[in-house]
């Protein structure tokens, strides 16, 4: 996570954090390796009729926030930020299907994961960091609860050692960084083939 994005009544860090995020008045954004800060103005979400939260989404989006702290996101504003998130993660997925063997199948909740894996004993689950209703280690422990066999890949920003003490005893397969690429999608599946004791 290199940039996160505060919904702001103000161009700076003082400034009161503003509790709406399709109306907030602006977006600070904090380059979280320089500390270098940066002010988006939203004014023009601020007058539109309909579409605020969309407008805005694509503005934190192009901004290339990787966490929002806001207060309340609207339904569509909410599927238009998850859309941003999931493009991050198109070439990992595109490699991964690229294999024949692969049946991806991509859900956008832990719910929905956890559904799918009671309907289909998947090889392989793959977690994203930023799952809307339930924290990745927390989601593990729920699919080992479904099937204690399956293999969990989780997407994590913490450093390799501070995410091992963190899922100490979960069994985890892999941990893969923030933005996965089509080298980590081949890494993965050569490990898991090892682990099957498949080609």
């Amino acid at each position: 996570m290199n940039k996160i994005a505060v919904t702001s009544e103000g161009p700076s860090l003082d400034d009161q954090v503003d509790p709406r995020f399709g109306r907030a008045a602006g977006f600070v954004v904090v380059d979280l390796e320089t500390m270098d800060t940066q002010y988006i103005d939203n004014g023009q979400s601020q007058v539109m009729a309909q579409g605020a939260g969309i407008q805005a989404a694509e503005l934190v989006a192009r901004a290339g926030v990787k966490c929002l702290l806001t207060g309340y996101v609207g339904p569509k504003a909410f599927k238009a930020l998850s859309a941003a998130g999931t493009q991050a993660m198109e070439a990992f997925a595109a490699a991964l299907s690229s294999d024949p063997a692969v049946n991806l199948q991509r859900v956008v909740s832990g719910a929905e994961a956890l559904e799918a894996a009671r309907a289909a004993a998947p090889h392989l689950v793959i977690i994203d960091a930023d799952l809307p209703d339930t924290a990745p280690l927390d989601l593990v422990q729920k699919l080992l609860m479904v099937n204690a066999t399956v293999n969990t890949a989780v997407v994590s920003p913490l450093p390799d050692e501070e995410f091992h003490e963190a899922s100490e005893g979960l069994g985890i397969f892999a941990r893969l960084p923030d933005d996965p690429g089509r080298s980590d999608a081949e890494g993965i599946l050569r490990k898991l083939r090892t682990v099957l004791g498949i080609g």
